[in-house]
C-alpha cells in the first residue's frame, strides 16, 4: 500500500516537474539584471558598542553644570538595510556587484540640569539631548550559480566578498562634551561630535529565490520580478579602530593620559600604549532577511 503511494505520488511530482519545464543543475542559462534589496539586519553592534567602552563616555558636560551628565543609549542591534546590485548570468553562474547599506535607528534621550547663571545669583533648567547611531556598509563582488529554474522563478546561492565597514556616531546639541581617553581631537574638538569607526572584508553567504512576473516564452523568464534573499553578513575582526576619522594607535601615542596608569586604572594597571590592550578584536556579522525588487531576464543558452 505504502509503496504504491510513494509511487503514484513519485509519477505525479514527475510529471509536475516537466510540464513546469524546471531546470536543475542545467549550466545553461544565460542574462542579466538589477536589484533593489529592503530588510533587515541583525547585527552584534551591542558587543561593538561596549567594546569602545561607550558606557563611560557621557555628553553634555558645561562647567557650571549642577548633576550628572546624561549617558549615551544604545540602540537597537536591528538595523534597516537597503542595497542596490547588477548581475550577468553565463552558463548559469552568476557574477557582479552590490553596494549595501544598513543603519537609521537611533537611540535619543533627553537630559536636564540646573545650571547657575553667572553671577552666581540664580538658577535657570536647561535641557539637550543625546542621540547614538549605528551603521555599516559594504560594497561586495557576488558568485553564484542558478540551481534551479523554470519559467517564473530561479533559485540561487550567492557569496559576496569585499569592503566593509561599521561605525557608531554620538551626537549631542551642545558644545562641551567629555571623550574617552583614546580620542585626541583639534582646537574646536568640544564641538565635535563622535564617529568610531573600524574596516575589514566582508564575506557574505545568502540563498536567493526570485520569481519573474513576466514569463517570457517557455525557456524564459524576463521583465519585472520580486524575490527574498536570506543571508548572513560576515565582517572579518579587526583592530584599526579610528576615532573622529584618526587611528586610535595614533591617539594612544600622542596622549599622555593614556600612559598614566593611575587615570586608567579602571582599564588596566599598566600604562596604555596600545589599542590591544583596550579593545577585543571584532567585526561586524550577523544575519539579515532582505526583499529583492528588480528586472531582469534568464534565457537557455542556445
Amino acid at each position: 500500500m505504502f509503496k504504491r503511494l510513494i509511487l503514484s505520488a513519485s509519477v505525479v511530482a514527475a510529471s509536475l516537474t516537466a510540464q513546469a519545464q524546471i531546470n536543475a543543475f542545467k549550466f545553461n542559462q544565460r542574462g542579466g539584471g538589477f536589484n533593489v534589496t529592503v530588510g533587515g539586519f541583525n547585527s552584534n553592534f551591542d558587543k561593538i558598542y561596549d567594546n569602545y567602552r561607550l558606557e563611560k563616555v557621557v555628553g553634555n558636560s558645561p562647567d557650571d553644570l549642577l548633576g550628572g551628565p546624561g549617558k549615551f543609549e544604545k540602540p537597537s542591534n536591528l538595523l534597516p538595510a537597503i542595497g542596490i546590485g547588477g548581475y550577468g548570468v553565463s552558463s548559469s553562474i552568476i557574477f557582479g556587484g552590490e553596494l549595501n547599506f544598513y543603519g537609521g535607528t537611533t537611540a535619543s534621550k533627553d537630559y536636564s540640569f540646573t545650571a547657575l547663571e553667572k553671577p552666581l545669583v540664580a538658577e535657570k533648567n536647561r535641557k539637550y539631548t543625546l542621540k547614538t547611531n549605528f551603521m555599516a556598509v559594504d560594497a561586495l563582488a557576488t558568485f553564484g550559480v542558478i540551481v534551479l529554474s523554470s519559467k517564473h522563478f530561479a533559485i540561487y546561492p550567492l557569496i559576496g566578498v569585499g569592503y566593509g565597514a561599521s561605525a557608531v556616531r554620538l551626537r549631542d546639541d551642545k558644545d562641551n562634551r567629555q571623550y574617552p581617553f583614546y580620542t585626541l581631537v583639534g582646537d574646536n574638538g568640544n564641538k565635535e561630535n563622535m564617529f568610531i569607526s573600524n574596516q575589514n572584508v566582508v564575506l557574505d553567504f545568502s540563498v536567493n529565490a526570485d520569481f519573474y512576473l513576466d514569463g517570457g516564452k517557455s525557456d524564459e523568464s524576463k521583465g519585472f520580478k520580486l524575490g527574498v534573499r536570506v543571508g548572513y553578513r560576515n565582517q572579518l575582526a579587526s583592530f584599526g579602530y579610528k576615532a573622529n576619522y584618526k587611528s586610535i594607535q595614533d591617539n594612544l601615542e600622542d596622549n599622555d593620559l593614556a600612559k598614566n596608569p593611575v587615570f586608567y586604572s579602571q582599564y588596566d594597571t599598566k600604562p596604555i600604549t596600545s589599542e590591544e590592550q583596550i579593545f577585543k578584536k571584532l567585526g561586524n556579522s550577523g544575519p539579515y532577511v532582505k526583499l529583492t525588487i528588480g528586472v531582469g531576464n534568464l534565457k537557455k543558452k542556445r
